[in-house]
This record gives structure tokens, sequence and C-alpha cells, in this order.
């Protein structure tokens, strides 16, 4: 094999722009359900008034601030 075989092409400005975009941690133990809701309002919260999630926090306490946001959409549903 010849190494034109194994020459890749990318878009290094595409690259360069997804890189320094948000970013959105997902939390651990959601159902799909549950991760669908989570990663809809955490990316559109801030503009449309629903949540923003906390920033600098342990997995766990991001879980658990998940798991809170979804029961008081379940009660206001």
């Amino acid at each position: 094999m010849t190494e034109e075989e194994y020459t890749i092409n990318f878009d290094l400005e595409r690259m360069r722009k997804a890189i320094s975009g948000p970013s959105l941690t997902i939390p651990h133990n959601l159902t799909r359900e549950q991760m669908r809701w989570y990663i809809c309002n955490a990316s559109i919260g801030e503009r449309k008034g629903l949540f923003v999630p906390p920033q600098n926090i342990t997995m766990e306490e991001l879980t658990q601030f998940a798991l809170e946001m979804w029961e008081k959409y379940n009660e206001s549903n």
C-alpha cells in the first residue's frame, strides 16, 4: 500500500469551531427519555427560560440536579 491510500482529509476550520463551541456534560444513570429531555432542555434552557445546568459540580451532583429537574417537569405536566 502506498502513502496516498492512508491520506486523511479534514476541514481544520470546522474542527476549530467544534472544539471552541459549547459543550454539555450528560449525567449518569438517566433513562433514555430523561436523557433526551435533559439534553433538549439544557441546550435551549438559557434562551427559553428553562434551566441552565450548574457548573463545577461532581457527576453525582449533576445527576441529582437532572433528576430533580425531571421531577419538577413531571409534576407540572
